[in-house]
């Protein structure tokens, strides 16, 4: 779907960042993970400083095709074919909600080379996990089982996430350390782990590598 959306943007993938469930096998480098939960939707953000440059960005994707649906109570969001679009933009006054993250997230996004052809910008993966927490205390109501946002977070696929997470801003790494020492200290946490990484019998192992990852950039320096 990441793909599909890419070529239908064209020159419009160099205005914005794609983050949320879509990106997650961009994170994944652990050739023993399990495969990503499928989206249905692809999330990206744009850095605009007005509600007039925002509908100025709508005019160029109805260019492309996209449309909006009488039927979506989501504001954001956009249609082609099979294709669901939401745009959100880094300023939460814009459309009167968002995520304290996205703009620095927008600012600190890597390129990713996703066909021969097709390069993308994204968040980097302790941001996807800043937005994701947000995204999980909001609509996901703290059900560690239940929510997608909590299922989509990368720890258990990304060797390196500890190490991306000491690299990251000092602020970001606050957050991220605050968050998943209260997770470890929380019993629905710890028993949901299992339901999100069931792999027959090497599950119990892949849920310790997991509470490692979380450990070793949880801790302080």
């Amino acid at each position: 779907m990441l793909e599909l959306v890419a070529r239908k943007l064209g020159e419009l993938n160099d205005e914005v960042v794609y983050l949320g469930g879509c990106t997650t096998a961009l994170f994944i480098n652990d050739p023993l993970s399990l495969d990503v939960r499928t989206t249905l939707d692809v999330d990206c953000i744009i850095d605009v400083l007005s509600l007039g440059q925002y509908y100025k960005f709508e005019e160029k994707l109805k260019e492309k095709g996209f449309y909006r649906s009488i039927q979506d109570e989501i504001t954001c969001r956009w249609h082609l074919d099979d294709i669901i679009l939401d745009v959100m933009p880094t300023d939460e006054k814009i459309l009167g909600w968002g995520n304290e993250w996205y703009k620095e997230a927008i600012k600190h996004a890597v390129d990713h080379q996703i066909t021969e052809d097709i390069t993308i910008k994204s968040v980097t993966a302790p941001y996807f996990l800043a937005t994701k927490i947000e995204a999980f205390k909001s609509r996901g109501n703290y059900d560690f089982l239940g929510s997608h946002d909590f299922e989509d977070m990368v720890i258990a696929g990304c060797i390196d996430i500890a190490e991306q997470v000491h690299t990251s801003s000092d602020d970001l790494k606050k957050h991220l350390r605050l968050v998943f020492n209260e997770f470890l200290k929380n019993d629905e946490f710890m028993q949901s782990l299992p339901g999100h990484l069931n792999d027959g019998p090497v599950t119990e192992q892949r849920v310790q590598t997991v509470i490692k990852r979380i450990e070793q950039f949880a801790q302080e320096e």
